[in-house]
């Protein structure tokens, strides 16, 4: 990871309820009321500089230390998780969760909602990143908090988290679990 100021990113595609993106950036901005200096990044649609969220963020006065990045190419947003130090995904509702993996195996740290359907799953119960109440954004600033200022906490996560990606959703590992269905389908029959 890069020296220098400890970057947290957020990748999502539009500014809607389910993002859940309102309570990071409170979350963020109690982070950095307790001291600790970091960067916020938020990359998709709806996050570029004078976009949706943008102007939400500057009404509320949370846009302090929120750099809006837009839309990027896919290359670029794999450079991006790979500079960051900690990829926060605050979504109240998942069915996968395709960005943490992404994250995950380029050696990031993540953290998700506990509740926020598959990310638990994803993430392995909590054991290949960090799992917080994305409701309470005092819940989520402690999990941000502590991702950004115990680099223990960060590595072992960082290292569990890319693990699970290589060995569990590698295309050839989900190809082959897909096969295995497939065979027992037709042995069944």
């Amino acid at each position: 990871r890069p020296l220098g100021r400890p970057i947290l990113l957020s990748v999502n595609n539009g500014f809607g309820p389910l993002k859940n993106v309102p309570r990071l950036l409170e979350a963020f901005r109690l982070v950095t009321q307790r001291g600790v200096d970091c960067e916020l990044q938020l990359i998709g649609v709806d996050y570029e500089a004078g976009g949706l969220c943008d102007l939400w963020a500057r009404q509320r006065g949370l846009a302090e230390k929120v750099m809006f990045l837009g839309p990027l190419g896919r290359d670029d947003v794999l450079r991006q998780m790979r500079g960051a130090t900690v990829l926060t995904h605050a979504s109240r509702e998942e069915s996968f969760g395709m960005v943490l993996i992404e994250s995950m195996a380029q050696g990031t740290a993540v953290m998700g909602g506990r509740r926020s359907g598959a990310i638990p799953w994803v993430l392995d119960s909590g054991k290949a990143g960090l799992l917080v109440d994305v409701e309470d954004p005092r819940a989520l600033a402690d999990g941000i908090a502590a991702m950004l200022t115990k680099p223990s906490l960060r590595l072992q996560l960082a290292g569990a988290g890319y693990k699970r990606a290589w060995e569990y959703f590698r295309q050839s590992q989900v190809t082959e679990r897909y096969l295995d269905a497939y065979r027992r389908v037709l042995n069944e029959e």
